[in-house]
């Protein structure tokens, strides 16, 4: 027999039995479980497609970080250092200043400018050492005014 032949009798036993809607009804469910497992298996290869595509992003991501924050720990010890010598010279450069100003005698306007300037730098660098005291002191000194108008009633 061919096949063609085998099918139709098939079909015509099927239908003289009534079977014919029972195997409409087994192949629609057939049909749904195996479009079912289908897009189960995709919706599985997509999850696990997304879990290998985040792996690697981390891996490129961390390639990349690693090396800038080596580079960036390098930095940060060298403005420390920067930090810790800009300090020393403001430090160095207030008392200096401020003992010119004693050895004078008094301040005067460029002096009262120079010198705060150099002290605020100083303290947001975190500078906090006997510094504010020679400030103080500073600022006491008489202005030039004050210092001419002094010598010039003792003169008298």
């Amino acid at each position: 027999m061919e096949t063609y032949q085998i099918i139709t009798t098939i079909l015509s036993i099927c239908s003289m039995l009534g079977v014919g809607t029972l195997m409409t009804m087994f192949w629609k469910d057939l049909h749904t479980r195996y479009k079912a497992k289908k897009e189960e298996q995709s919706k599985e290869h997509q999850e696990a497609l997304a879990k290998r595509n985040q792996e690697d992003i981390r891996l490129v991501v961390t390639e990349i970080l690693n090396p800038m924050e080596k580079k960036l720990n390098e930095m940060d010890a060298k403005m420390g250092l920067l930090c810790n010598g800009t300090l020393s010279t403001l430090r160095d450069e207030i008392q200096t200043y401020y003992y010119k100003c004693v050895d004078k005698g008094y301040r005067n306007d460029n002096d009262y400018t120079t010198i705060h300037e150099m002290y605020k730098s100083y303290t947001e660098l975190g500078g906090n050492s006997f510094i504010h005291d020679i400030m103080n002191r500073f600022d006491e000194l008489p202005t030039k005014e004050e210092y001419v108008r002094n010598h010039q009633h003792e003169d008298e």
